[in-house]
């Protein structure tokens, strides 16, 4: 979902997923692992994510200004994931 995704950068899932199930790991494990590393970065306020990059472009310059501050960490979010 969304959730895996705000919080992980697609090369880090392609990376995981790969790695995991080439060392012979069953797809389900790979699937935790992204899971719970997904929702570390979630409740890290200080990594940067692709959810905190994407709000850190000119796009959202005017929701910057009105919370007055750079946009930092995860995104709390629901995360499912399917390998």
């Amino acid at each position: 979902t969304d959730g895996l995704f705000d919080n992980l950068h697609t090369e880090d899932i392609v990376k995981t997923v790969t790695t995991q199930l080439r060392d012979g790991a069953k797809p389900a494990k790979a699937a935790r692992i992204l899971a719970d590393r997904a929702f570390s970065n979630s409740m890290d306020k200080k990594i940067t994510t692709p959810w905190s990059k994407a709000m850190s472009t000119e796009m959202f310059s005017r929701w910057k200004r009105v919370f007055g501050k750079r946009i930092r960490g995860g995104k709390r979010d629901d995360i499912t994931v399917i390998v």
